[in-house]
């Protein structure tokens, strides 16, 4: 299992974003760039909406 079977929603509780689940996933820098952004409201499907990068791997460089 990687964060990549999960879907952004998974990541929020209540509204709010749920920073120990967070935390098992994804650097602790990350978490707190995430933690700034409101989390999603609504049951939009998630998308992904960078392409992506040569070795396979997320990289912020590849998101922007």
């Amino acid at each position: 299992e990687t964060v990549s079977d999960h879907r952004v929603a998974d990541f929020v509780t209540d509204g709010s974003w749920n920073l120990q689940l967070l935390h098992q996933w994804v650097p602790m820098g990350v978490v707190r760039e995430i933690a700034w952004v409101a989390p999603p409201v609504g049951h939009l499907p998630d998308l992904m909406v960078w392409k992506l990068s040569y070795s396979g791997w997320f990289t912020l460089r590849s998101a922007f």
